[in-house]
This record gives structure tokens, sequence and C-alpha cells, in this order.
């Protein structure tokens, strides 16, 4: 199991210019290689299943980021995102977003207000 520490940990070398570009890559640094499959694999059955990411509750904004970046490996509506992350699209929109403005790419970026607009993190394809 990992601890909360370990978690803060985490998201500390994942935010950092340490060259750890993914949470992913945060965990092979620190676990072993059956602690890391184990909680891949804990990780893809909690996603698979719920589609949110943690329960509404007051996270920093850095871990909300993470979060939101992660998710964004492929292209996200801001209703997937907004469901992903368990917060209102309101929220995502007005505060969440524009502080990810220059990590995110926007799928149609001359219409800023197109209507399929989709979300996608730089330099994932």
């Amino acid at each position: 199991m990992i601890t909360k520490d370990e978690i803060q940990e985490l998201l500390r070398m994942v935010s950092s210019e340490d060259g750890v570009t993914s949470l992913s890559q945060a965990l092979s640094q620190v676990l072993s290689p059956d602690e890391e499959k184990d909680a891949s694999t804990d990780a893809k059955d909690a996603t698979s299943s719920s589609k949110v990411a943690s329960p509404k509750k007051k996270i920093s904004s850095e871990e909300m980021a993470i979060y939101i970046l992660e998710y964004c490996s492929t292209w996200r509506s801001m209703d997937e995102i907004a469901q992903y992350a368990n917060r209102e699209k309101n929220y995502i929109r007005n505060k969440v977003l524009p502080r990810l403005a220059e990590k995110l790419e926007k799928e149609y970026p001359d219409v800023p207000n197109h209507p399929r607009q989709r979300y996608r993190t730089i330099g994932r394809s």
C-alpha cells in the first residue's frame, strides 16, 4: 500500500523538472517491480470502473493539474475533464483550464468557443 508521504513525493517528482514526465514514470522510480505492477493494476481498475480521479474533496491546484494533465494524454472534452476531476464544468472552464493554458492544446485553437472543443496535453499524441 502506498502511503500519503509516498504519494506526495510522487507528485513532487512529476511537477519538478527532474525529467519525470508522468505519474507512471515516477511510480517506476519509487516502487519495486512487483509493487509497480500491483499499483499499475490498481490504478487501471480505479480509472476504468469509475472514471473519476478522486471523490470531491479539497486538493491542491498542483494535484488537480497533475490529474488533468495525465488524463488529457488524448483529446478530452470539458465535460469529460469535469467528470473525471469530479468538479463542476464551470469550475473547470473558469479556474482550471486558464491555469493550464500553456500545458494544454485546443483541438480548434482558432475557434475558442467551438461546441466540440477538446483539450490535450502538449507534446502527447
